[in-house]
């Protein structure tokens, strides 16, 4: 349970972008901070180097890891590959109740794109996810989908860092996010296969874009800052 607390509490600063990619999980100063030993932080880690989150370097520690363009196109496609088969198990597991889950993500987050609270924005997103594919009755599926989701987080975080300086650009982004989540929940809500794929590669084409197009503006102001 007490590993389990402490993957939360790292995972949060990593998607946070509070340790940023390619920085050290300092085990000394999470052990005082959150008031644990070290056994505990290394269990988290180790479990986050199996998610391709974290990456061990031996003799050094772990590192939270740094996705490269290439990487994260691979994994976009491999996600908009998946849509046919998350698609076909909504269409046939989703109920009302799921439906329900879904709206209130969106509406969460809602609320965090309106009092810019972006550091709330992704777990919520990441909830969204859960119960989207927890409606499929894939279980594979859906750790597979997520594990994915997880890794392109790090390839945003990138831009992010750089975003968060312009409050109205995160706002953008998040918005256009969640206005892709509302479509996919209606189309859950139509029990129709061919609509829920539709909007499920809709969300992912876009999200790449938006995500290229963040991190580019990202690599131009470095230029712009190492000039």
């Amino acid at each position: 349970v007490l590993a389990h607390q402490v993957l939360l509490e790292i995972e949060r600063r990593v998607y946070s972008g509070q340790i940023a990619p390619g920085a050290k999980v300092n085990e000394s100063h999470l052990a005082s901070e959150l008031n644990v030993s070290r056994g505990p932080i290394r269990e988290a880690c180790r479990l986050l180097e199996s998610e391709r989150i974290l990456e061990a370097i031996p003799q050094r520690g772990s590192f939270v890891r740094i996705l490269s363009p290439d990487e994260a196109h691979d994994l976009f496609e491999i996600r908009q590959q998946l849509s046919p088969l998350i698609a076909e198990g909504l269409s046939r597991n989703a109920t009302g109740e799921h439906y329900a889950q879904l709206t209130a993500a969106i509406k969460e987050m809602e609320v965090h794109i309106a009092e810019q609270d972006f550091e709330s924005f992704f777990p919520t997103n990441l909830a969204f996810q859960r119960n989207l594919l927890s409606a499929t009755g894939n279980a594979r599926l859906g750790e597979i989908f997520l594990g994915i989701f997880k890794e392109l987080r790090l390839f945003r975080i990138r831009s992010l860092l750089t975003d968060q300086h312009d409050p109205a650009s995160v706002t953008a982004y998040n918005a256009a996010s969640n206005a892709g989540h509302h479509s996919i929940a209606e189309a859950v809500l139509s029990g129709k296969a061919s609509r829920i794929e539709l909007e499920l590669r809709r969300q992912v084409i876009a999200s790449r874009q938006r995500s290229f197009a963040a991190f580019e503006r990202s690599q131009a102001n470095e230029t712009r800052s190492g000039a």
